[in-house]
């Protein structure tokens, strides 16, 4: 019995963006609140990455809609409520337009927590960014794995074949905790800035698997 039946077909569901793979789409909510990368878009995992920091590890999704840029996305779980932190990578002359230059150095340059304020605007960025950012903590060493997805699994510095990338990072959250900040700075000196929404998880109105998942 069974022998020249068909298999039955099975696909995965996704109940929840952590379950989220490369591959996979996510449907945003068409709404005004959202920035233009994210207001309607079909977003399409084309990446997962991971982060080592000393008090745990953490995965963000690298995501690709209509715009040019990627989105990155990190999921956090709060006081049992999920938070979905989309992230867009800003230039140097996009950071001296906000908030200039010479304000945006006190971070580096200060032993202090610094505060900075918005100094400008840039069409498009309007949803990305707040008018005030304290700094939360000072710098701190993390590690970084692009295209690895260690999630259920313990990852070792220590390892080769993890290929683990060493940076310093840092944040800025605006009063309400709504937007943020975040630098994180390479070996030799390069630096990344991101601008990060915090939405809530209603801002995802479906999930699906990618189209090889069966």
């Amino acid at each position: 019995m069974g022998w020249f039946s068909k298999e039955k077909e099975t696909t995965r569901s996704i109940e929840h963006p952590r379950s989220l793979q490369k591959g996979d789409m996510i449907q945003m909510l068409d709404s005004f609140s959202l920035p233009p990368e994210l207001k309607g878009e079909a977003l399409t995992v084309v990446a997962v990455n991971s982060y080592q920091y000393d008090d745990g590890d953490s995965y963000e999704l690298t995501l690709k809609g209509s715009m040019s840029d990627p989105v990155f996305l990190t999921v956090e779980e709060e006081d049992g409520t999920t938070w979905l932190n989309f992230s867009l990578k800003i230039q140097r002359s996009d950071v001296d337009k906000l908030f200039t230059l010479d304000q945006f150095a006190m971070i580096f340059d200060s032993d202090d927590l610094v505060t900075i304020e918005r100094t400008g605007d840039i069409d498009g960025l309007e949803r990305w960014v707040s008018t005030r950012y304290t700094q939360t903590e000072q710098p701190y060493v993390g590690y970084y794995y692009e295209n690895q997805d260690f999630r259920g699994q313990k990852i070792s510095r220590y390892d080769e074949d993890d290929n683990g990338e060493q940076f310093e990072t840092l944040a800025l959250a605006d009063p309400d905790e709504d937007y943020y900040i975040n630098i994180e700075i390479w070996d030799g000196g390069e630096t990344d800035v991101s601008l990060t929404t915090c939405r809530p998880l209603s801002d995802i109105t479906e999930m699906y698997p990618g189209k090889d998942d069966s």
